[in-house]
């Protein structure tokens, strides 16, 4: 019965292990899509007076430029 749990936290840890470079960039590009609204609202005193589709389509341009921008500096390799 004790071995339940270590299996899980091996299993966890094989799966971790073994995307970690996809765990890393996924962090990265969602840190990333999370900031731009944010700083939009702290930009703006803390009303967000942007219609969502702009605000989509924003996230949707800054998705893709960090993804480029992440790959090209190598933002995942620290790691």
């Amino acid at each position: 019965m004790a071995t339940a749990p270590l299996e899980l936290a091996q299993r966890l840890d094989e799966f971790v292990r073994g995307r970690r470079a996809l765990l890393v960039r996924l962090f990265d590009l969602a840190a990333v899509v999370a900031a731009w609204p944010v700083a939009l609202a702290l930009r703006q005193d803390l009303s967000l007076d942007r219609p969502f589709d702009l605000l989509a389509r924003d996230l949707a341009v800054i998705a893709i430029v960090a993804v480029v921008l992440l790959e090209a500096s190598g933002a995942h390799r620290a790691f």
